[in-house]
């Protein structure tokens, strides 16, 4: 099995004045400013357990996911394959429910993963969500601990709907997203690898073209989310090589039609001559591109489609967002997410649009 490759873009880190490593901040970005926004308060009130319960499934910690309609379950603890499941509290095994598999951050851990808003709309869309620590901090072992995880909960018995299978992940979890999908076609419905910038740059495409051999014959769509205020994984995409491992993913397995390569000099020419924010904010030449806002600001949406019109890939970029899952990228995420599934007979993909974003 083919592991993460890590380390394709140098991390740069500064003591900021509480004494902690951080990235530096995009410039024109202003972190005073931002904590008074939605979205920062969002963000915030969504890690509030973390800070108030530091065991994970301290009684409060079970009724807090409770109040929220969610069953709270903890596999594997003391070792490096711990997982969490979170089911409906009121779910019934004879039904069959699509399932999430959200990897968390560097330096993260599945807590900290559930944390992100996903658990609070499983009561509302009816789901299961697993939050995996996938080898380590850095999500290291996430292409095989993914397949032995699944198989997992197969044994369990789990009434899991097996043709909706989604894979998310934030920041180092977009690295193993992106690597899932690639490695596992046959088993996911569709990727979020979210912001997306680094999981470009860390794909195992363009390095390993046979990690994504079995996406040939099988189309998975893509999905990113993230914010034009970004510094660890920015945007427009910073380095040639995201632009090369991009053109593989629309091409050879999103299936973008008639999609033409895009080159890192092509898309600088794009950005200094369009008025378009999505072009402009995201360096790709969308097919169809618009705005919405949600938490009092601008978020900016494109899409590429395959030969059946559907949007096989999504970007979603919140104007003034930085290095955070702010308290409506849940809910922009699942809602794209939940679109599609595969006959498991066929592998076909097969899509259901729902309207409208919520």
């Amino acid at each position: 099995m083919t592991h993460l490759k890590k380390g394709h873009r140098q991390r740069i880190t500064i003591i900021d004045e509480k004494g902690k490593e951080r990235e530096p901040y995009v410039e024109g970005f202003d972190p005073i400013a931002f904590r008074f926004t939605e979205s920062y308060l969002s963000y915030v009130n969504n890690r509030k357990i973390l800070n108030d319960y530091k065991d994970e499934m301290d009684p409060r910690v079970i009724e807090y996911w409770e109040s929220f309609g969610v069953k709270k379950e903890l596999f594997d603890q003391d070792t490096l394959g711990k997982y969490s499941v979170h089911t409906p509290l009121d779910m019934d095994y004879s039904k069959r429910y699509p399932i999430l598999y959200y990897s968390h951050g560097g330096n993260g851990t599945p807590y900290e993963a559930e944390t992100v808003g996903f658990s609070k709309l499983i009561q509302k869309e009816q789901f299961i969500a697993v939050y995996p620590f996938n080898g380590g901090y850095s999500n290291e072992e996430a292409p095989t601990e993914f397949k032995r995880i699944m198989d997992e909960l197969k044994k369990k018995n789990y009434p899991v709907d097996w043709s909706r299978v989604y894979v998310s992940g934030y920041s180092s979890g977009s690295d193993a997203s992106e690597s899932i999908a690639t490695l596992w076609p046959e088993m996911v419905a569709a990727v979020a690898p979210c912001p997306g910038s680094n999981a470009m740059y860390n794909s195992l495409c363009r390095i390993t073209p046979e990690s994504y051999n079995k996406c040939l014959n099988i189309q998975v769509p893509l999905l990113c989310v993230g914010g034009n205020m970004d510094f660890g994984d920015p945007f427009p995409f910073p380095g040639k090589e995201c632009y090369e491992n991009f053109n593989i993913w629309a091409k050879e397995i999103s299936k973008v039609s008639n999609y033409v390569p895009l080159s890192f000099e092509d898309s600088r020419l794009l950005i200094n001559t369009t008025t378009n924010p999505t072009k402009k904010n995201v360096g790709l030449d969308f097919k169809h591109t618009w705005t919405e806002e949600f938490e009092d600001r601008e978020w900016y949406f494109g899409e590429f489609y395959d030969d059946k019109y559907r949007p096989v890939i999504q970007f979603i970029i919140g104007n003034g967002i930085p290095h955070i899952t702010s308290g409506v990228h849940a809910s922009l995420v699942y809602a794209w997410l939940k679109q599609w599934s595969r006959d498991l007979e066929t592998n076909e993909l097969l899509f259901t649009p729902v309207f409208p974003y919520e």
